[in-house]
């Protein structure tokens, strides 16, 4: 089972839930690491489920939980029939909807499966504060509304992105800075995507969700208009203006190499990678991703490991890596294959 406690510190103590015990169902490492940053400070323990079929076993055994927040679209089990497997349990634990999709149709169909509220991504502190508040009134030792000050995190300054609000990205998490570059950090691992070269419906709708969410979140309006279009209708006469967006983000966050200087204390213990090892590695993962059988892939992530990897090689590895975590092997393939096929070298 994997556990955060979100531990309290003096600035944000007036926000408290005592005991209180959350189950959060998220495939997106990501998106788990955004809701674990906005209940930081809370008191609240929260344990972790990468779809709705561990999220159902971990009910079963664990049944202490005081609420769900449960994402609707997963792997090998949706938040949909997991939540109908845990109302047949119980029917009085509130389960919140967590989603991309402004579909009209996901309204009703939460509410028919069980659950008693729907939240669109991406999700402001306020927002899942409140909820909290509404579902666990008697777990809340205090609770005080409006956003903290950029001071009470700390100064920083963010580059002056022309296709990024991050005034209204630091605001929607309360200027947590390191919230906030989670989700930079979160929306740049799709840097490579092409999603004229995604054919697989379910990745294709995988792909479009999660950066729906995180442009959102990042403030990135222009992406997040477009990806939430064509998260609804998949009309994909669409992924032209999509990926137009999508390179506008992506070339200032490349531009200012934001993330360059973490990402390189990280490498400076391993030896570099040779360009004609990291295309035979790379092939081999991929292949590996293809036959589905995580115990062809580990072995080649465990050698990659071993090296260290230029900035852009880095993110997509991370990212593939992540889904590999989550048993989405098939996106894991899709983004390898994609970024193959735009390596010059190949």
């Amino acid at each position: 089972m994997e556990e955060s406690s979100a531990k309290s510190s003096a600035e944000s103590s007036a926000r408290t839930f005592h005991r209180a015990h959350i189950l959060l169902v998220e495939d997106n490492v990501t998106n788990q690491e955004i809701i674990l940053g906005l209940l930081e400070g809370s008191g609240i323990r929260i344990t972790i489920a990468p779809n709705g079929w561990e999220a159902v076993e971990r009910f079963r055994k664990h049944g202490d939980f005081d609420l769900i927040l449960m994402d609707l679209e997963m792997p090998v089990m949706d938040g949909y029939e997991a939540t109908r497997h845990i109302r047949e349990e119980n029917g009085e634990i509130p389960i919140i909807a967590l989603t991309a999709n402004k579909d009209p149709d996901d309204l009703h169909r939460t509410r028919f499966a069980g659950m008693n509220e729907h939240l669109y991504k991406p999700i402001d502190a306020e927002t899942i504060h409140a909820v909290l508040q509404k579902y666990l009134p008697n777990l809340v030792n205090a609770f005080v509304s409006g956003e903290k000050s950029p001071e009470e995190h700390g100064a920083f300054s963010m580059p002056n992105f022309q296709h990024i609000d991050t005034e209204a990205g630091l605001k929607r998490v309360s200027h947590n800075v390191k919230v906030y570059i989670t989700i930079l950090k979160g929306l740049y691992q799709f840097k490579a995507v092409d999603l004229e070269t995604i054919t697989d419906p379910d990745s294709f709708q995988w792909t479009v969700h999660t950066i729906t969410g995180l442009s959102g979140s990042a403030g990135a309006h222009a992406l997040y208009r477009i990806a939430s279009r064509l998260n609804t209708s998949e009309d994909r006469t669409l992924i032209p203006a999509f990926q137009q967006a999508l390179q506008q983000v992506m070339g200032e966050l490349g531009d200012h190499c934001l993330f360059d200087e973490e990402i390189a204390r990280d490498r400076t213990t391993r030896p570099e990678i040779s360009p004609a090892q990291k295309k035979e590695l790379f092939a081999q993962l991929r292949d590996a991703c293809a036959t589905r059988r995580i115990k062809r892939v580990k072995p080649i992530l465990k050698e990659i490991d071993g090296f260290g990897l230029p900035l852009e090689d880095e993110i997509v590895y991370n990212n593939v890596k992540s889904l590999v975590r989550q048993f989405k092997l098939k996106h894991a393939w899709e983004v390898l294959n994609a970024t193959e096929k735009d390596d010059p070298d190949h």
